[in-house]
């Protein structure tokens, strides 16, 4: 599975594995031979030469990164930003560099900050789907309350007409409880989308050449375009 054009990579709340699944998509798409740009629309609450895209760095090597946005508060962006007098990111030239950066037809993977509706401004990731007409996949947690979230979720995406890829769980042990169990069960049931990946636990911690030898044998085999 492979994704060419603008994708959304967003997620049911904060720090359910985003980073660890845009990873997997990048190192996906490298072994398909594409050449992938990975974008995080705004960092929070991380110190210089920490973040997501750092972690995306040093598990795929891939080094087409951008970061549109940091600001030093784990807040929503647009409350980080207020909070130190900084500028927000605007939809419409937020949406232009993507644009931009996707020209030569290569695949764009956008990282969200928080869960799909987390303000990035006056917009959350939603309106810039739109805007852009970007597909989006989801990330979950496998925690209790995580169906709750996913619902939530995928009916906030399909009431504003986005088309959803499918879900990647975050991250899932190798010996799952009853929990997660459910969640591995039910996802797909209660969503009517394909789960692409379960991530392992601990995917995060593994170094590059086994990250990227691992990282294609997680996803389902579907090519989306």
């Amino acid at each position: 599975m492979h994704f060419r054009g603008i994708h959304i990579i967003t997620g049911t709340g904060r720090s359910v594995g985003k980073t660890t699944a845009t990873a997997a998509l990048v190192a996906q798409a490298m072994a398909a031979g594409e050449e992938p740009i990975v974008v995080k629309l705004a960092q929070t609450g991380e110190p210089e030469g920490k973040g997501a895209l750092e972690t995306i760095r040093r598990l795929t090597g891939c080094e087409d990164v951008h970061e549109f946005a940091r600001y030093p508060d784990a807040l929503p962006p647009a409350f980080a930003a207020r909070r130190i007098g900084a500028q927000e990111l605007d939809l419409e030239e937020t949406a232009d560099r993507l644009r931009d950066l996707a020209a030569d037809g290569r695949p764009v993977f956008v990282e969200g900050t928080g869960g799909v509706l987390a303000r990035i401004s006056n917009w959350a990731l939603p309106q810039l789907a739109e805007e852009l007409g970007a597909k989006v996949t989801i990330v979950t947690a496998t925690a209790p309350g995580t169906l709750n979230h996913v619902e939530l979720t995928v009916e906030a995406c399909r009431a504003r007409g986005l088309e959803i890829t499918g879900i990647i769980g975050g991250s899932i042990s190798d010996q799952p409880d009853a929990v997660a169990e459910c969640v591995v069960e039910q996802v797909p049931i209660i969503t009517g989308l394909p789960v692409l990946a379960w991530l392992p636990e601990g995917a995060a911690d593994l170094d590059r050449e086994e990250f990227l030898g691992r990282a294609v044998g997680w996803f389902s085999g579907t090519t989306t375009e």
